[in-house]
């Protein structure tokens, strides 16, 4: 939940972009632990956007 949060706040400041993958798999289950786990979008791609490549190379300035 706290990661998904993050991801939003960084698409939405444009430091990534998602990309969604064709055919790729929309929802799965499978139980962990004896408890059932589920995700959403297993195949999505995050890449920097051009913004976040500049916030990158400032870090490691």
């Amino acid at each position: 939940y706290q990661s998904y949060l993050k991801t939003l706040q960084l698409i939405h400041d444009k430091l990534i972009m998602l990309c969604r993958v064709d055919g790729a798999v929309d929802f799965t289950e499978w139980v962990a632990s004896g408890k059932q786990k589920s995700t959403n979008h297993i195949d999505d791609i995050l890449k920097l956007t051009d913004k976040g490549q500049e916030y990158v190379n400032q870090i490691q300035a």
